[in-house]
């Protein structure tokens, strides 16, 4: 969305980030506007660069559910920004805060394996879930591997039996150690 010059370049729970044509080169504009945003309650961090005209907008995206509570981003730019439509700028609230985001490849990516993986703990009565099935198929396969070849080439099958190893650790870590995202 643009409008005198002010174009939202993405706005996901929490972040906002903005380019301000005007902002451009204008530090003693990037440090006001830096100043009034960072006093808006609810807003967390402001970064304004203005070698690119960028704005960054960080703010508790619970305490700024609302669409009205988010518009509050707006006034400091509407003070600044004469020009700028207030009517505008509700798509902000639902491109941040709408019933459903649009999720991230690796939002996606998880949601699928968490949705198989509950899948899976239904079907065998929560003995069995990826974090052990998948180590379990790559042992397999070494396995497999390890028979069926002719020429026991060793980086074919021993590369399955350490990958399932480092998995198995990686999904069953030690009390205290955190899991890897």
């Amino acid at each position: 969305m643009t409008r005198e010059g002010i174009t939202v370049v993405h706005a996901i729970p929490g972040r906002i980030r903005l380019k301000i044509a005007s902002l451009r080169d204008n530090s003693t504009l990037a440090s006001e506007l830096q100043h009034r945003l960072v006093a808006i309650q609810g807003v967390k961090q402001v970064e304004t660069n203005p070698r690119t005209g960028s704005v960054l907008i960080l703010y508790d995206a619970a305490a700024m559910a609302s669409p009205e509570a988010l518009l509050t981003l707006a006034a400091p730019l509407s003070q600044l920004f004469p020009g700028l439509d207030l009517k505008d700028l509700p798509a902000w609230a639902s491109s941040t805060n709408g019933a459903h985001p649009t999720p991230s490849l690796a939002q996606s990516v998880a949601g699928f394996f968490g949705s198989l993986n509950q899948k899976i703990d239904t079907a065998t009565g929560g003995v069995a879930d990826l974090k052990i099935l998948l180590p379990l198929g790559l042992f397999l396969f070494g396995i497999r591997s390890l028979l069926s070849s002719e020429k026991r080439a060793i980086p074919t099958w021993y590369d399955f039996f350490w990958f399932a190893l480092g998995t198995y650790f990686m999904m069953h870590p030690k009390p205290g150690e955190k899991t890897p995202p």
